[in-house]
């Protein structure tokens, strides 16, 4: 199943929250004893479905806002990285992991640019992102 962010959201009953890695684990278990095929009958497809939302949530960085909301419509043939042309002009790494733009390389010179563009630091894996 291909799972996009709204329709996880839905199914941990998530709605604009900050992501905390241990209440998700705590909701999962919570699904999981609930919907486990073992237990109910009907429950692998529900089960299923919580294994990928699962995988899908767990990846978004701690302590991150999210809304379940639609996003704003663009038209499906346009790039989300033409929008951030300059980074690669400047010769950082720019690429899509998922949901999210991650920004690598020298950018001290350019946190500023980042910031007004909305993208956040994540001192761990020393790089910069933002959901699309």
């Amino acid at each position: 199943m291909i799972m996009d962010l709204k329709e996880a959201l839905r199914i941990f009953d998530f709605n604009g929250i900050f992501i905390d890695q241990n209440e998700l684990k705590k909701t999962y278990r919570t699904l999981a004893n609930k919907y486990h095929p073992d237990r109910n009958p009907n429950g692998l497809k529900n089960m299923q479905d919580i294994n990928c939302a699962y995988k899908f949530l767990k990846n978004i960085p701690n302590g991150t806002f999210v809304f379940n909301e639609p996003p704003k419509k663009q038209k499906k043939y346009r790039d989300p990285i033409e929008d951030y042309q300059w980074i690669v002009d400047e010769g950082l790494q720019l690429w899509i992991d998922g949901f999210m733009i991650k920004v690598s390389g020298k950018t001290f010179n350019h946190k500023e640019r980042l910031k007004e563009d909305r993208f956040r630091w994540n001192p761990d894996d020393k790089i910069w992102w933002k959901i699309i």
